[in-house]
């Protein structure tokens, strides 16, 4: 008969004190980091592959990186190897993190501190497994800057995420919800109508791609069911005009619902903003992002009608002189869709069912 393996239970491991020193090399300025204050117990650790056993880890460093505590308690098996718990870190340097995180990154973090809580598992068997789940957030006091920037495009006193759930082989990503708190963003367009924030998240200059695209592959998927900014800020530049203009818009307010990369989705949308020494700014509505599409019921206060010179200056040359705008009216956007048609393919921009008063 085939020996099995004794079984063998050891009711405690512990490990006090520890220290770990390491150096990252990949940037042009090497990083070394002290880890200390290690504490890992494991319970109940056996050998049968039945079983498992519980885990508990906490790690300090003095600079912050990871917090100024994270701890890690669940549960560890090793036929498969496989792990469930709940990570926890807080007063995370946030400029120290995204440090390490440079490689991967087209933007770096000035100052900022945070805080994370989140539900982890890790199996390996035929297929790798890691999917992070019921994760919170908090990012308080820090600036993005474009990594070959000068000056921070966003800032911002608070930044949360809760809901989050990340499935990273199976492609699937979704947040309940995404807030910002007393923002200040710098976006501005180029004259190929090109925005500077989408260079904060990928390469502005990209290599070729050396492979079509597998359409067989599953693709990603991501949704966030909210996303709110409150107290903004926001300075725009349009560089898509013979003039530059710059426009600069007070206590933003945004909430937008059901946001994701699934075709056909509708998106509501609400945003209240101050245009600065003119009137103020509502709409709300719905829209579709592909093919794209709006319906908007777009509220205009006192605009101060000199702003839109340089837009109607493109159209005909007739000069405004002072003046003030206000529209209570529905504003659709869409894209012809009809096969065969006439217009298909064509932009419909139509202006409705309200007023406009000028004055």
């Amino acid at each position: 008969s085939k020996s099995k393996i004794p079984v063998i239970q050891l009711f405690e491991i512990t490990l006090k004190g520890g220290e770990v020193n390491f150096l990252d090399r990949r940037s042009q300025q090497p990083v070394s980091e002290k880890l200390s204050g290690i504490n890992l117990q494991l319970r109940d650790f056996s050998t049968d592959f039945s079983q498992e056993s519980q885990i508990e880890l906490e790690i300090r460093s003095a600079s912050k990186v990871l917090g100024d505590k994270l701890s890690l308690a669940g549960s560890l098996g090793l036929n498969p190897i496989r792990s469930t718990g709940k990570i926890e870190a807080n007063d995370i340097n946030l400029q120290r993190l995204f440090n390490y995180l440079q490689p991967f990154l087209q933007f770096r973090v000035e100052g900022g501190t945070g805080e994370l809580a989140i539900n982890y598992h890790f199996q390996k068997d035929d297929k790798l497994t890691i999917s992070f789940s019921q994760g919170s957030a908090l990012m308080k006091n820090a600036k993005m800057i474009k990594k070959s920037g000068k000056d921070p495009l966003i800032s911002f006193q608070s930044l949360s995420l809760a809901g989050f759930e990340y499935d990273v082989f199976g492609k699937h990503l979704e947040i309940a919800d995404a807030r910002a708190q007393g923002a200040d963003i710098r976006a501005s367009i180029n004259s190929s109508g090109k925005l500077n924030l989408i260079y904060l998240f990928v390469k502005e200059n990209p290599p070729p791609k050396k492979k079509p695209v597998d359409k067989s592959k599953k693709p990603f998927f991501w949704k966030v069911d909210r996303i709110g900014l409150e107290e903004t800020n926001l300075t725009f530049e349009n560089g898509g005009l013979p003039k530059p203009q710059v426009y600069q818009f007070e206590d933003l307010n945004l909430e937008i619902n059901n946001l994701s990369g699934q075709k056909g989705s509708r998106v509501s949308m609400a945003l209240d903003t101050t245009l600065k020494s003119s009137g103020r700014i509502s709409i709300k509505g719905e829209s579709v992002l592909s093919p794209f599409q709006t319906d908007m019921n777009l509220k205009l206060s006192n605009i101060d009608l000199k702003l839109l010179q340089p837009y109607v200056d493109q159209i005909n040359q007739i000069g405004f002189g002072n003046g003030l705008l206000s529209t209570d009216c529905r504003l659709a956007f869409l894209t012809d869709t009809e096969s065969g048609s006439s217009t298909e393919g064509a932009k419909i921009l139509s202006l409705t069912e309200g007023s406009i008063n000028i004055q």
